[in-house]
């Protein structure tokens, strides 16, 4: 492991923290510090991005083996019943909310680092059972099997979100924090364009016997079909194993040791050690612990006009500790070596780190923060935001290779004497390009603007131009297509797509890990990113069963891949998809006007990104601060 710790030391760059961290004698104040001023954290970025990169791959999977299973499992028409369809998109998302309520919940409760593989090993099992699903001698239900395997794998996709947001957001200096996950979240359509790229190359080994056998005639390529998605699903295990080694290399974070398990000392040796520090530039003399707010275990005291101080009323009594200092040191865990060394308070019972008194239960905390002090509206925020999000992009995301086909032949009758290989190849390429155009493109524009626009700013105004391509792409659609304008459709498609990722489908993901204090980050994260996942199965039941004038989306599907296909058939789809298009913009609509009410502003009218410590002070305290510098945030605005 010698070479990360270098590859790691290398990413730190923290050389003269020392010098301007040593007016911060409170030790607190200096962990805050110590993170707040590092350079951009490659190697966190890295850790969380590989594994987030996994999640997208395996989710997105489905994509291209409910392309293949109704030809291997089915009864060769191409379409699979539609209870069974359902019960295949939504058994993932319905295990990914599951992870990521638990998962958010233990991040908080164990510890990040505790979650950080476990999360992977969970999705290593679901993906291997998945490749693995087998009717057997007509003994078992395939489809039972492949529902199961999903639900799990969908567990482990689920709490990697909260965990790798939070981590990524606690170790992310203010300056970068923005950028860091970005870069994070920009691993999903990464994840996607790879799952594409390999079946492509699949499908393209398979060739020689994909040709050979039509629509209608699969029996002689089944045998390869079926070796087609397992290998596609069973290589999403590869990079979440490799990930794991990657992600025992990142410590405990700083800020959950101090705020979550009161262990002020073995945070400061924390930040330190894995920040670069040479040593604590003072004694960690702790005679007097500051004051926090509540639940919310503030590091500092925002002063009146006339610049006295004065606590809120949540406010608890003075905590004080009269303790002796020892010498103790932060070891390499990989080398043995001594990394750095701190001036530790101990008690006459000498314990192993100091550890602050409780003043209630989490859950007490928890209550009070959220119903006493009024900032259930940011979790409302969030989570209703991520909701209304979710619904359009898992509508078209998960049943994106129909839809696809759909938008890409919009008027036109296909012939009945495409091989099996032409079907599948067509449908990756063109769902390569869309995915690529719009998601790469669009994720690589939100690196840019980050710099210089707030994620509320670009979440507002992505979900209004969301809004108006959906609306105008549902209203229009059924006559482009009927007028065979396929070069339209596709080019409003691959906007829409666009703006998903420059806009609220990045944003939903960053907000919920800057908003909340530290005790209740990585929950409230899961809480907001399941009801994401709820707006996704909505979202399926709505596009799987929802009837328009007695046809549904999968009748005019099967009328576009049918043999007997005439202009009227093809309509059934176009008038369908155009419909559910337009009702997915009133919810993009909403999406705008939740942000407006609910979501307060990260940065400050500088545009500067605010510090953790001052947006875990809640709904309130940030409305006040509307438009203004937050007093901690002043002495190193002009660095950010």
């Amino acid at each position: 492991m010698g070479f990360w710790r270098w590859v790691r030391r290398k990413a730190r760059g923290v050389e003269d923290l020392a010098r301007d961290a040593g007016q911060h004698t409170d030790p607190k104040k200096f962990v805050c510090y110590t993170i707040d001023h590092a350079p951009f954290q490659k190697w966190v970025v890295f850790v969380a991005a590989v594994g987030f990169f996994t999640d997208a791959y395996d989710i997105f999977a489905l994509n291209v083996i409910s392309q293949i299973l109704p030809y291997v499992y089915g009864d060769g028409s191409g379409q699979l019943p539609q209870h069974l369809q359902a019960a295949l998109l939504v058994s993932t998302l319905a295990g990914t909310m599951v992870g990521q309520i638990v998962f958010g919940w233990a991040g908080d409760r164990y510890g990040r680092r505790k979650m950080y593989g476990l999360e992977l090993i969970v999705l290593i099992v679901g993906s291997i059972g998945t490749a693995m699903s087998s009717e057997g001698r007509g003994s078992m239900n395939i489809w039972g099997w492949l529902v199961m395997w999903r639900v799990i794998m969908g567990v482990g996709i689920g709490a990697d979100y909260p965990l790798s947001a939070v981590i990524t957001s606690e170790f992310a200096p203010r300056k970068h924090r923005a950028r860091m996950l970005a870069f994070v979240f920009w691993m999903q359509p990464l994840g996607q364009v790879l799952v594409l790229a390999i079946a492509l190359i699949a499908v393209q080994i398979s060739k020689p016997w994909l040709s050979l056998c039509d629509r209608n005639q699969t029996a002689e390529c089944i045998s390869n079909l079926d070796s087609v998605w397992r290998w596609v699903v069973g290589l999403g295990a590869v990079p979440a194993a490799l990930a794991i080694s990657f992600r025992l290399s990142i410590p405990q974070s700083p800020r959950f040791l101090m705020d979550n398990k009161k262990q002020v000392d073995k945070a400061v040796r924390n930040a330190t050690a894995y920040y670069g520090t040479p040593e604590v530039p003072f004694d960690v003399q702790m005679a007097q612990v500051e004051p926090f707010h509540g639940s919310q275990n503030e590091i500092v005291h925002e002063p009146k006009r006339d610049g006295s101080f004065e606590l809120p009323p949540a406010a608890s009594p003075t905590q004080r500790l009269s303790l002796n200092v020892v010498e103790s040191h932060a070891i390499d865990d990989s080398s043995g070596s001594v990394v750095s060394s701190v001036s530790t308070p101990v008690t006459n019972q000498a314990p192993n780190h100091v550890v602050w008194e409780e003043e209630q239960s989490w859950w007490a905390g928890f209550r009070e923060y959220f119903f006493v002090q009024g900032n259930w509206r940011l979790l409302a925020g969030t989570a209703g935001t991520w909701f209304l999000l979710d619904v359009p992009f898992y509508g078209l995301g998960l049943s994106s290779a129909s839809i696809v086909n759909l938008i890409w032949h919009a008027g036109l009758v296909p012939t009945n004497d495409l091989s099996m290989y032409d079907v599948l190849n067509d449908t990756l390429i063109h769902s390569l390009v869309i995915v690529v155009l719009g998601g790469l493109v669009g994720g690589a524009i939100f690196l840019k603007i980050i710099k210089y626009v707030s994620p509320r700013t670009i979440q507002f105004w992505g979900f209004v131009a969301l809004t108006v391509l959906l609306l105008v792409t549902g209203v229009a659609f059924p006559y482009m297509a009927s007028s065979g304008a396929g070069g339209a459709t596709i080019a409003l498609y691959v906007l829409i797509q666009l703006f998903f990722n420059l806009g609220p489908n990045t944003t939903t993901y960053m907000i919920p890990a800057e908003l909340f204090p530290t005790q209740y980050r990585s929950t409230c994260h899961g809480i907001s990113a399941a009801a994401g996942r709820f707006g996704g199965i909505c979202a399926q039941l709505f596009v799987t069963f929802a009837s328009f004038n007695g046809t549904t989306l999968a009748d005019g599907l099967k009328s576009q891949n049918s043999a007997n296909n005439t202009d009227g058939a093809i309509n059934h789809g176009s008038k369908a998809l155009g419909i559910i298009l337009a009702v997915f913009c009133v919810f993009t609509a909403l999406g705008a006007g939740l942000t407006k009410l609910l979501t307060p502003d990260t940065r400050d009218k500088d545009g500067k990104p605010r510090s953790l410590e001052t947006l875990a002070r809640g709904y309130g305290y940030l409305r006040q601060l509307k438009g203004e510098t937050a007093p901690d945030d002043r002495e190193t605005a002009h660095e950010s």
